[in-house]
């Protein structure tokens, strides 16, 4: 069985601040309180780094923490709202000058950034695009709902209007790959 994988600092920076934008500072102190072990103690004490790689069971325990306050499905929409404020206005400016099919071929590159897994994007075409993800090792579903907010995010960044985001295989607990097909016009 392969070891779980590793997820770059900002992405929990970027959960944290979402939810202090979302649900107010205090929400954002009740889910650090609750924070265990040793993502509880770098989170708390500040030694969490952007740059930094961490265990994806620290991010599950980050996002395990959201939904015992709000419920699973909050998460799609932190991942939305995590993108949006992890990307600059300058870049969301630019962002809106690409297709959506341009921005999600980037989308794989982006990915590598920030997980140590693999995003595919199978096809993309004027309203139509098929994405997989695959050696996510350590992926639950809150981390799957996680990767659809922001994939929703990220078409409606480019000026798209999000038509839908249908889940063709995996994405659930324990599964390591997940493959969805998203629509818009």
């Amino acid at each position: 069985m392969a070891s779980e994988i590793n997820v770059k600092g900002t992405a929990f920076l970027g959960v944290l601040s979402a939810l202090e934008d979302m649900k107010g500072a205090q929400f954002r102190r009740d889910v650090i309180a609750d924070l265990q072990g040793d993502v509880g103690e770098a989170v708390k004490t500040g030694t969490l780094l952007a740059a930094g790689w961490y265990p994806v069971g620290w991010y599950r325990e980050v996002l395990g923490s959201v939904t015992r306050r709000s419920g699973l499905p909050f998460i799609r929409q932190l991942g939305r709202t995590s993108t949006r404020v992890s990307i600059s206005s300058v870049h969301r400016i630019f962002m809106r000058m690409l297709s959506p099919e341009t921005l999600i071929k980037q989308g794989a590159r982006v990915f590598s950034t920030f997980y140590e897994a693999k995003l595919e994007v199978e096809s993309a075409s004027k309203g139509i695009a098929r994405i997989s993800w695959s050696g996510c090792h350590g992926f639950d579903k809150a981390c799957w709902l996680d990767q659809l907010g922001a994939t929703e995010e990220l078409v409606e960044m480019s000026g798209a209007k999000l038509q839908k985001v249908k889940t063709i295989s995996g994405g659930e607990d324990r599964e390591t790959a997940m493959v969805v097909e998203v629509t818009w016009r």
